[in-house]
């Protein structure tokens, strides 16, 4: 796991590509090169169940600080200093230190910078970048529904309302139904009474 999170701190998650400018941040946590994600979402090409969640309004824009000791270095390689590093304790973003984007404002940083300085967060919301496991199964708990998913669920929700109205409707017409009946029974009831007292009364005559 922590060999994979150091892979995925240099190159996209989505290409494999080395991470360079612009990248993109999902709601998980992973980065991507914006192009390469642009070019499959726009394209519509099939994702995968793993970037099912990719979505152009979820991804936010990183604005990441590049690592002056990686230039030397071969891009994406994995055994070399990080590309990117905090702008303000100059950790390493190697998948070994924990970091952050912000948001709104989309700057990488070290959770240390955030404990150390606080007001590089301020008024802003964390979003863990390549979390543990657990933090990450804890992001995706709190993704939206998918549409296609939601869609149904609603569709779903709609039918139980819909089959709770016919069942009243139901239920009033089979109430009205028998208060017909009622009546009749008692019209009937009275019209018995009223011939069977003009035959009383023929007879008397």
């Amino acid at each position: 796991a922590a060999a994979d999170r150091r892979r995925r701190a240099r190159r996209c998650a989505l290409s494999d590509a080395p991470l360079r400018a612009p990248v993109v941040a999902c709601p998980l946590g992973s980065l991507y090169n914006k192009e390469a994600v642009l070019e499959r979402l726009l394209a519509k090409a099939p994702l995968g169940a793993a970037f099912a969640h990719l979505r152009l309004k979820a991804l936010i824009p990183c604005e990441l600080t590049a690592n002056p000791a990686a230039k030397a270095a071969v891009q994406g390689a994995e055994d070399g200093p990080a590309p990117f590093v905090c702008p303000i304790t100059r950790d390493e973003l190697d998948g070994r230190q924990p970091f952050c984007v912000l948001r709104p404002s989309g700057r990488v940083v070290s959770r240390r910078a955030m404990r150390e300085v606080p007001d590089c967060a301020a008024g802003q919301t964390a979003l863990p970048i390549l979390p543990e496991p657990a933090e990450r199964d804890a992001l995706r708990a709190a993704l939206p529904a998918p549409r296609k998913a939601k869609a149904k669920a609603e569709a779903k929700a709609k039918a139980k309302d819909q089959d709770k109205a016919n069942e009243k409707e139901k239920a009033k017409a089979t109430a009205m139904d028998k208060a017909t009946a009622t009546a009749m029974v008692k019209d009937s009831a009275k019209d018995s009474a009223g011939a069977s007292a003009r035959d009383a009364g023929a007879d008397t005559a």
